[in-house]
C-alpha cells in the first residue's frame, strides 16, 4: 500500500512538473528571406509529441502547448528557396533544456539550425577569419548585414590568414570580397562569397585556375561561429 502511494505521488509530481512548464516552449526564429518549415523532436516522446512549424521569412514561431520536463534532441528545418527547391539542415543533441533556436543561411546552398543562446556568449559571433590559400598577396573586405558593424578591410600575405581583432557581436556577414595580386602586378577580382546573412565566421580565398579566384566558406574549420549545428545532413533537395 505504501509503495503504491509513493508511486502515485511520484506520478502526480511528474504530471505537475509537466503542467507547470518546467522548460520554456520551443521557439524558432527564421533569419532567412525564405519560408522555413520543420519539426521539433523531444527526448521524452511518451510525454511530448513532436511539433511542426511553418515560419515566414524573417519571422518567428513559438510552440504554445506546454513543454514541461521534455528535453529537445532535434530541430529539423527545410528552407524553401525562390525556385521551390529545398535545403535541409538540423540541430542535433542528446537532449537540451534550451528552447530558442535560429535558422540561418550559410550560403546559397547551405543552411544551419543553431542555439540562439550562442548569441549570449561573450563576443557572441566569432570575428571574421579569412585564409589565403594562394601563393599571392590578397586584399579585400568583409561586409555585414547590420548598421552596428562597419565594413572591415584585410590584407593577407601568401598562404597566411587574417582574423579581425574587433568584437563582431550579433552582426551577420553578407559579403566577403577579395582581390589577388599576381607577380606581374595583375589584379584578379575573385568571385565573392555572398549570403542573405550568416553567423559563420571562417572563409578562404583560393585559385580556381591561373586567371580566376574565389572566396568560399571554409568547411574545414567547422564553423567556429555557431556551435551546436550539425552540417553532415545539410543538403539541397531537388523537387
Amino acid at each position: 500500500m505504501k509503495l503504491a502511494l509513493l508511486v502515485t505521488m511520484f506520478l502526480a509530481s511528474a504530471v505537475a512538473s509537466v503542467r507547470g512548464g518546467m522548460y520554456q516552449d520551443a521557439h524558432v526564429k527564421n533569419l532567412t528571406p525564405y519560408q522555413v518549415t520543420g519539426t521539433v523532436d523531444y527526448d521524452g516522446a511518451a510525454v511530448c509529441n513532436s511539433n511542426t512549424f511553418s515560419i515566414e521569412a524573417n519571422s518567428s514561431w513559438t510552440w504554445g502547448g506546454g513543454r514541461g520536463i521534455c528535453l529537445i534532441n532535434k530541430v529539423a528545418a527545410q528552407v524553401i528557396l525562390s525556385d521551390k527547391s529545398i535545403i535541409e539542415c538540423e540541430f542535433d543533441s542528446s537532449g537540451t533544456g534550451e528552447s530558442d533556436f535560429l535558422v540561418s543561411m550559410i550560403d546559397s546552398n547551405h543552411c544551419a539550425v543553431t542555439l540562439m543562446s550562442n548569441r549570449r556568449d561573450l563576443g557572441m559571433y566569432q570575428p571574421a577569419n579569412v585564409d589565403n590559400t594562394t601563393p599571392y598577396d590578397v586584399a579585400g573586405y568583409v561586409k555585414y548585414d547590420s548598421v552596428f558593424c562597419s565594413e572591415t578591410n584585410f590584407a593577407i600575405d601568401p598562404n597566411s590568414s587574417w582574423t579581425w581583432d574587433g568584437s563582431r557581436g550579433i552582426c551577420l556577414i553578407n559579403t566577403v570580397a577579395a582581390q589577388v595580386m599576381l607577380p606581374d602586378n595583375t589584379i584578379l577580382d575573385c568571385t565573392p562569397w555572398t549570403s542573405s546573412g550568416t553567423g559563420y565566421s571562417d572563409f578562404l580565398v583560393s585559385m580556381i585556375d591561373g586567371s580566376h579566384c574565389e572566396v568560399s566558406w571554409n568547411d574545414n574549420r567547422r564553423a567556429r561561429g555557431l556551435r551546436g549545428s550539425t552540417l553532415k545532413n545539410n543538403k539541397k533537395v531537388e523537387t
